[in-house]
């Protein structure tokens, strides 16, 4: 594993003594990060997965992310904690930070299931009225209960725009054996397989 540090944007705030200063705690964290020897080492399955995944999930992920794009005008991830910060950082890395409801980017990329508040809910509702919608509905075991009760919500809201639909603009994020959103995603699969079918 190799990590680069762009530190360019550093030195206006940073001294470069200040930031080699810190080179020993860095290559120290990393040495930690590959052998798995700190606090929450059973969490690091992601330090693994560019060399994990095959092409046939590359190719499939490929598939859905072009079919999402070309079918909503909004995208909404869901999920809290990692799941949902995970995706709003390569997102903001990618395309730059933007404010809720952003217009500019297309599609409009939201975030549900970190928070318990009907005020925002509703407003996110009243948004997406109108709209082409999508979901990616991410969590490892799909029993947290602030995604669980955003999914439910918005799942309700795709099913009555959308009817069978729903299931070909709904994405699972979710642990690759085990887990409540794993039976779940397997649903939903079966459903998008079958419309395809038909």
């Amino acid at each position: 594993m190799s990590i680069q540090l762009d530190y360019a944007n550093l030195l206006p705030d940073l001294t470069y003594e200040e930031i080699r200063a810190l080179e020993p705690v860095m290559r120290n964290s990393l040495e930690v990060l590959k052998n798995r020897t700190g606090a929450g080492s059973d969490f690091l399955g992601w330090v693994d997965l560019p060399e994990e995944i095959s092409e046939t999930e590359i190719s499939e992920i490929e598939k859905i992310a072009g079919d999402f794009r070309r079918k909503c005008d909004v995208f909404i991830a869901i999920g809290i904690g990692g799941s949902y910060l995970g995706a709003k950082a390569v997102i903001e890395s990618l395309l730059g930070s933007a404010g809720p409801y952003e217009t500019s980017r297309e599609p409009i990329i939201l975030y549900a299931g970190q928070h318990m508040s009907s005020r925002q809910t509703q407003r996110m509702l009243d948004f997406i009225e109108g709209k082409d919608v999508c979901l990616n509905v991410i969590s490892k075991s799909g029993t947290t209960t602030e995604p669980g009760v955003a999914f439910r919500i918005l799942k309700d809201w795709m099913e009555r725009k959308y009817g069978d639909e729903a299931a070909k603009r709904i994405v699972a994020t979710t642990d690759r054996s085990k887990g409540a959103l794993k039976k779940l995603a397997e649903k939903i699969k079966q459903e998008r397989l079958s419309q395809m079918r038909m």
